[in-house]
């Protein structure tokens, strides 16, 4: 990515705590909306992408967005006068400018680019030269005058190309003074945004249309509510990603809504669980999973004896309880994945800025699968929310089927 646009991800951590523009101003803005969906393509053709554009356009229109659909753009050179169009003709100085994507996308050599229909990578023409950039999108609308820029990425569904394949986008790093950014990606670094089994839309899109129209929350709120359905509907196989540069108070696409923050930390709570200790385990990004973690961080593990009684198996310190699961994660580097599950989940605000997460795990791995109780202890650290404790109550061994 140009080092002239891109930074590190720490601008939109930071940025965060200030979030959207003033939300009484915002509901006041002019909103506009580009809505691609790419699907013919002829050697991996889509079968949902078109359908989730049309189905998100229609969510933004009742929200109150003007919206410029296109659909099965061809080439480079067709994504560039589309997105070109729609910023200099479209968008205002001072308006909310929004681009939503559906369709094939990837990360090559360190950059992220949208494919048109003849896209193919070959000996003779890099991705720079047959595919669209993601940082020229970046540009074309920072030029635009724009106060909010929302970009949605539902893309990498299948792999097209060595360095894209499955291994998703990365992350967008925007320059010290790109501002007013809000980046939604329908996976996470490592993982694929599915398109959907058997139904007419994706479970990224179908997510998010179902929570574009609520009332009361912002913009974060809604994305870890999409990204909790994803979760839910792909058995933690889809984890989607949100990067925030926005600036100000909260930013909400319909209506300002009460203060819910008892509620948001709940969320809040539940939602790193799920995408920090869940998917780090189930993508084997053991350096997600180590970060999870507060230094002070202290462990249990039970296991049941033959006569049904409840033993104390181990007591872990951060250092030991690392050290006991990297084999794991080495096991699905060679080959062996996770299969790592949560069902029942209940988070409880216990008081200091602590919370208790229970559930039910299911673990597997080759040819072994257990199951059992575990609580999990969370507090807000000056760095995020941390894992202080985790307790493997009892552990059943079950059938390996099970663990699939």
């Amino acid at each position: 990515m140009a080092a002239s646009v891109l930074r590190t991800v720490s601008c939109c951590i930071m940025a965060a705590a200030v979030m959207a523009l003033f939300a009484e101003q915002a509901l006041c803005q002019k909103r506009y909306a580009l809505v691609i969906g790419n699907a013919a393509y002829p050697d991996r053709p889509l079968r949902n992408s078109v359908n989730d554009a049309k189905l998100v356009a229609e969510k933004l229109e009742q929200a109150g967005f003007s919206v410029t659909s296109a659909t099965d753009l061809a080439s480079r050179q067709a994504f560039e006068s589309t997105v070109s169009a729609f910023a200099t003709q479209t968008v205002s100085r001072g308006s909310v400018a929004m681009v939503y994507y559906a369709g094939h996308g990837g990360s090559y050599d360190g950059d992220m680019y949208l494919y048109g229909l003849d896209f193919r990578l070959n000996g003779t023409a890099s991705a720079s030269e047959r595919a669209y950039s993601v940082d020229a999108l970046i540009r074309k609308l920072d030029e635009s005058g724009a106060s909010v820029k929302i970009l949605v990425l539902d893309a990498c569904r299948e792999p097209l190309t060595r360095g894209g394949g499955r291994g998703g986008f990365q992350p967008v790093e925007l320059g010290a003074q790109t501002t007013g950014w809000y980046i939604a990606y329908a996976a996470a670094k490592g993982m694929t945004a599915l398109d959907g089994d058997g139904g007419d839309n994706g479970p990224f899109a179908a997510g998010l249309a179902k929570y574009l129209l609520v009332s009361g929350i912002d913009i974060d709120q809604m994305f870890r509510k999409v990204r909790n359905d994803v979760l839910q509907q792909t058995r933690g196989q889809q984890v989607p990603w949100a990067e925030n540069c926005l600036v100000g108070s909260s930013f909400y696409l319909v209506g300002e809504g009460a203060d819910t923050s008892s509620a948001s930390d709940t969320d809040s709570v539940r939602d790193f669980i799920r995408h920090c200790w869940l998917a780090s385990q189930n993508s084997a990004d053991f350096s997600a999973y180590s970060g999870c973690f507060s230094d002070d961080f202290f462990g249990v593990r039970r296991t049941e004896k033959p006569s049904g009684e409840i033993e104390v198996f181990r007591f872990y310190t951060l250092d030991d309880w690392l050290s006991d699961r990297r084999g794991m994660f080495k096991r699905a580097d060679q080959g062996f994945p996770m299969y790592v599950k949560m069902d029942n989940l209940r988070v409880e605000d216990t008081g200091q800025e602590t919370w208790e997460v229970r559930f039910t795990q299911v673990w597997g791995q080759k040819n072994y699968c257990d199951q059992g109780p575990k609580i999990i202890k969370v507090q807000r650290r000056s760095g995020g929310y941390r894992i202080v404790y985790e307790e493997m109550q009892q552990t059943q061994k079950k059938p390996v089927d099970f663990c699939r």
